[in-house]
């Protein structure tokens, strides 16, 4: 497929000419390293969808931090906090891709949570670990649980 200049929507690099994120928005890597809020501020097909998903895809990429893409465009029309604020954790959620999440943590547990095979004395603990565990297996992308006997 031929690339070409995209004027409606998020460009993809594969199809369309573009300029990289980090030159378009080159002080907010500067504010992500000093774990600063930004605001990106720009008219309607400028750029900004575009920037931020590039921006997220080079910092999960540098492995230093964890980012994700939000829109929560689909709540411009609602009013009422009450409302909004639902919707906006669901969305939320939705882009953190909460719910695979936790299937993989639920099974995870199912394998690897049988605290009477812990030769110590604090079982309560147990449940704590294994949390650690599973999010340490996110964090590595992998991994697995060695017990010591």
């Amino acid at each position: 497929m031929e690339r070409f200049f995209n004027i409606a929507g998020p460009c993809v690099a594969a199809k369309h000419y573009m300029l990289p994120a980090v030159e378009r928005l080159p002080e907010v890597v500067g504010l992500i390293r000093r774990e600063l809020y930004f605001v990106v501020h720009a008219p309607r097909q400028s750029g900004k969808t575009t920037a931020l998903k590039q921006l997220v895809r080079d910092i999960n990429g540098s492995g230093e931090r964890v980012a994700m893409y939000c829109s929560l465009e689909a709540l411009q029309n609602v009013t009422k906090v009450e409302s909004a604020m639902p919707m906006a954790i669901s969305l939320i959620c939705e882009a953190m891709r909460i719910v695979p999440a936790l299937a993989a943590f639920q099974q995870f547990w199912r394998e690897n949570a049988d605290a009477n095979a812990v030769p110590f004395q604090y079982r309560e603990a147990y449940p704590h670990l294994v949390l650690q565990a599973f999010l340490q297996r996110v964090i590595n992308g992998g991994g697995q649980i060695v017990r010591e006997m």
